[in-house]
């Protein structure tokens, strides 16, 4: 029998491990999205420190 399909407690405890290990995965690929964007904001070079930096070249 497919465990999936199969009725009865392992059945419901199967699909419920499966939705939480879904809900987490899904929570940290966001967790890591956020990361990147913040990592990627602060790497970016401000118009003013750009100006600064052709004033100075």
């Amino acid at each position: 029998m497919n465990q999936r399909t199969s009725p009865g407690v392992l059945g419901m405890s199967y699909s419920s491990a499966e939705a939480v290990t879904l809900a987490l995965a899904g929570v940290l690929v966001v967790l890591i999205a956020i990361i990147g964007w913040r990592a990627w904001q602060r790497s970016r070079v401000t118009p003013e420190e750009r100006e600064r930096r052709r004033l100075r070249a």
